[in-house]
């Protein structure tokens, strides 16, 4: 017969010493993480990074969803870091706009 913990663990995850462990090591995660991202320089929106590479913020954002550009989200916001826009392997081509030949 297999025994459910559930409930137990449940009451534990309440108890204060524990939420206060929980909320310390969301607390310094965080903080790495924002430390991280902002030694990395500054973080460059949609419309600034699109025209950096010359691109409609649509094409960004489809290069984004594509994989083909990196990019730093902060909930549902993209932001670019200037060095990752850099690297040409990431860089999309530039849009063209044809003109149809008779």
């Amino acid at each position: 017969m297999p025994i459910d913990l559930t409930s137990e663990i449940a009451q534990a995850l309440t108890a204060p010493h524990v939420l206060s462990a929980i909320e310390g090591m969301v607390r310094h995660a965080v903080r790495a993480e924002v430390r991280e991202t902002l030694a990395a320089g500054p973080l460059l929106d949609v419309p600034a990074a699109a025209a950096k590479l010359g691109l409609s913020e649509a094409a960004l954002r489809k290069a984004v969803e594509r994989g083909t550009v990196p990019c730093v989200r902060i909930g549902r916001r993209l932001r670019f870091r200037f060095t990752d826009l850099l690297q040409p392997q990431t860089a999309p081509e530039p849009q063209s706009h044809k003109t149809k030949e008779k």
